[in-house]
């Protein structure tokens, strides 16, 4: 029996699979067969196919993403295959550059100044690791670094010193139980030979493209022992990765020779991502578009919004499996304020012009510490009048402003208070004041004596907790999506006894934005029915009539990161680890 089986582009890649487990089932119970793609949305629609060609009950195969299938293996032979939180993993890096290779700290002495190498670094040893580069190898790049490569002198230093950072770092996971995607594949790679998997007949590997070296290993040996059948996509075309993987398994990766229909391809052309979506939306009112047979694909999440925005009145069902940028949020957009002016304070008292923008900004001055958010907002309106020299003060048109001065400003209660009066409000001045108190404490003095990543965190979460109780913000869903993952971040610093390390505030803040700006919130929706508004990745194995992928422009479309910010590209080719041609191909 061929256990190479290779399919056409044209062809539904999920009905080919679906026909086959089907066609082999000798039972209602698939449960003996295992199915692992590259990610996780292909199993919803394997099963769906499955399900209307059975036509009864059935008992599910076990689908995998190959993440998942890599911690299986680790499980089946350790107690614990748990991910090492991002922060985590980032200051064990920083401890074994601090106590064991402290050269590499020069000029980066604090976390935070390192926290961008150690990224880096992680990043790199999870490189090595997954393609299964072993130490010997990584010798010869050491003895280069001691003699020097055209880059400086601190990389230099790291690159000799990259075998014992690893080893450390892998150490160091073990001890702990948790591991880095890297370590995992490894350990899953090294495992995969001893380990039993009686509970599957047949384990099936669809729409691989291009494999990473433990991959390879894994995939190998359960395909050398009769257990594994490889599934491929491909046409006539010599692609050189499934060359390489052809020599590889030792069996030829070809379709059968077909003639494939030709797509009829229509390009547009918009000025902005908003007349690009005008465009979709016009598309979408076509008769002939069937919602639930069509695709949107965005290479950038960032424009998920404009477009939701433009076509949710006209679509009743969709699905959106897209990570969107907390970045372009309005909640991040207001930490950014917050930290802008605990920045630029000078001698407790704040530059007025960032004071002015956490106090104006709208999450801020509609909180709701009184009768009304009126109340915030007029006083907040006054100040920046007193403030901007409208109205004649001790503070007006100055350049640093102190919380109490401001609060002992009678003259900005009586205005506050008049304005109120003729809006039907009748507030007191000591009101008044208890009001900017409380803007002032929540939006300054709390962020004033964050001295660790615990009493930041506490401070984070009592900042988040008046927003959802006293604004309106928790009213928008990805606003509480954001504030979700933003209380997950806040766990994760007080994570491993590393919330009552010592730092200083701006470093805090350097963190924090390091990792929040990195995140992305995961939209709720329908998988299997309506349109589909997919990245690129999520796109692999599927089928749809109709696909509209948005942003096809140069720099986009591919994206491709020429530079190496930290390791010299010279070292990753002689390691075998090519990201340029990876990403494009």
């Amino acid at each position: 029996m061929n256990r190479i089986i290779t399919y056409n582009f044209n062809e539904d890649f999920i009905e080919k699979i679906a026909a086959y487990i089907a066609q082999n089932a000798n039972s209602a119970d698939l449960s003996s067969t295992a199915v692992v793609f590259g990610g996780k949305r292909p199993a919803l629609f394997l099963k769906k196919s499955l399900a209307k060609k059975l036509k009864s009950g059935f008992v599910s195969p076990s689908f995998f993403s190959i993440d998942e299938f890599m911690q299986y293996i680790v499980l089946k032979n350790c107690v614990s295959a748990a991910r090492i939180p991002e922060l985590e993993a980032a200051h064990t890096v920083y401890e074994i550059a601090r106590d064991k290779v402290p050269d590499i700290l020069k000029a980066r002495q604090e976390f935070s100044s390192f926290l961008p190498w150690a990224r880096e670094i992680i990043s790199f040893i999870d490189q090595l690791d997954i393609e299964n580069v072993s130490s010997v190898r990584l010798e010869n790049i050491e003895k280069n670094a001691e003699i020097g490569y055209e880059v400086p002198d601190s990389i230099n230093k790291l690159l000799a010193r990259i075998v014992r950072i690893r080893t450390l770092f892998h150490e160091k996971m073990e001890e702990r139980g948790k591991y880095s995607r890297g370590l995992l594949y490894l350990k899953a790679a090294r495992a995969v030979g001893n380990t039993v998997f009686d509970e599957f007949e047949r384990i099936l590997f669809c729409n691989f493209f291009d494999l990473h070296g433990t991959e390879k290993e894994v995939i190998k040996s359960l395909y050398e022992n009769g257990r594994a059948l490889l599934f491929f996509q491909k046409d006539e075309i010599s692609w050189p990765q499934f060359s390489e993987l052809a020599e590889f398994f030792g069996s030829p990766i070809e379709p059968e020779p077909g003639r494939a229909p030709k797509p009829r391809i229509k390009t547009y052309a918009g000025f902005d991502t908003h007349s690009q979506v005008g465009i979709v939306r016009e598309l979408l009112r076509a008769p002939e578009i069937k919602k639930g047979s069509t695709v949107i694909v965005l290479p950038r999440p960032d424009t998920v919004i404009a477009l939701l925005s433009e076509i949710s009145a006209g679509v009743e069902e969709f699905n959106v499996s897209m990570g969107y940028p907390v970045r372009r949020s309005t909640i991040y957009g207001l930490f950014a304020e917050v930290f802008r002016a605990q920045k630029t304070k000078k001698d407790a008292k704040y530059y007025a012009r960032d004071y002015l923008a956490v106090m104006m900004h709208p999450l801020i001055k509609n909180l709701a510490l009184s009768i009304d958010p009126s109340v915030s907002r007029i006083l907040v309106h006054k100040i920046e009048e007193i403030l901007t020299g409208k109205y004649e003060s001790d503070v007006g048109g100055s350049l640093f402003v102190g919380l109490g001065s401001v609060e002992d400003l009678d003259m900005l209660f009586n205005l506050a208070g008049e304005q109120l009066k003729k809006m039907g409000f009748e507030v007191s001045g000591e009101e008044l004041k208890k009001t900017l108190r409380g803007l002032h404490e929540y939006a300054f003095a709390i962020w004033e004596d964050v001295f660790s990543l615990e009493t930041f965190a506490l401070a984070v979460e009592k900042f988040i907790d008046i927003l959802i109780s006293k604004s309106d913000a928790a009213k928008y869903p990805l606003n509480t999506m954001v504030m979700q993952k933003i209380f997950a971040l806040c766990a994760e610093f007080r994570n491993r006894g590393l919330g009552g390390e010592k730092f200083v505030q701006l470093e805090l803040f350097k963190i924090f934005d390091e990792f929040l700006k990195a995140e992305k919130i995961a939209f709720s929706g329908m998988p299997l029915k309506g349109l589909q508004i997919l990245g690129l990745f999520e796109t692999r194995a599927l089928s749809f009539e109709n696909v509209i992928i948005m942003d096809v422009n140069e720099s986009i479309l591919p994206r491709l990161s020429v530079n190496e910010p930290l390791v010299p590209r010279p070292v990753m080719l002689s390691l075998g680890l090519d990201r340029l041609e990876e990403e494009e191909s």
